[in-house]
């Protein structure tokens, strides 16, 4: 019933086809972070663990200033916003010289995550039948989870090529 009313509904719909690419690429993304870390930026593992700290120091910070600033744009512009920049600075962090510098790069990424995170939770609370909420929001995880998995079954490609071109491609995603 939940992915029924997602195919009746265009803009349930528009976002969960939407999602599919970007869910696959942060599962890409997420396991790719400890080799880059590591091997490409010769990283120690306290510094690995400073990084994905700093992470979520960047997502909490950007939803503080969202319960602020929500209502300027329309969902769907921080969703693009957010999402497009989150490839933008996931490039940059490809590229970094340094493990100073990644970390810098990946906590703007977090920060970047939030934005998307609430506009597209609001939008399917706004757009979901009330009696339908949980079958669809069911319907979504599923498919996140099953994209987020696909995208993580790619770690061993890490094995074959360079993994500063792996986080290129997940970031162009």
């Amino acid at each position: 019933e939940g992915a029924r009313t997602v195919s009746q509904i265009p803009l349930l719909r528009s976002l969960l086809v939407a999602g599919l690419p970007v869910n696959l690429s942060f599962g890409l993304w997420n396991v790719l972070l400890l080799p880059m870390a590591i091997r490409a930026l010769n990283a120690t593992e306290a510094e690995y663990g400073l990084q994905e700290g700093l992470t979520s120091v960047g997502f909490a910070i950007a939803a503080f200033l969202m319960a602020k600033f929500l209502d300027r744009l329309p969902e769907i512009e921080w969703m693009t916003a957010s999402i497009v920049g989150m490839g933008i600075f996931g490039v940059l962090y490809a590229l970094s010289p340094n493990i100073e510098f990644a970390i810098v790069m990946v906590m703007i990424t977090g920060f970047l995550n939030a934005p998307m995170g609430i506009a597209r939770r609001t939008l399917l609370q706004r757009n979901i039948p009330r009696a339908m909420r949980g079958r669809v929001f069911s319907a979504f995880f599923v498919t996140r989870d099953v994209t987020f998995l696909l995208g993580m079954a790619g770690a061993g490609l890490a094995d074959v090529f360079d993994v500063r071109e792996l986080m290129i491609v997940a970031s162009v995603i």
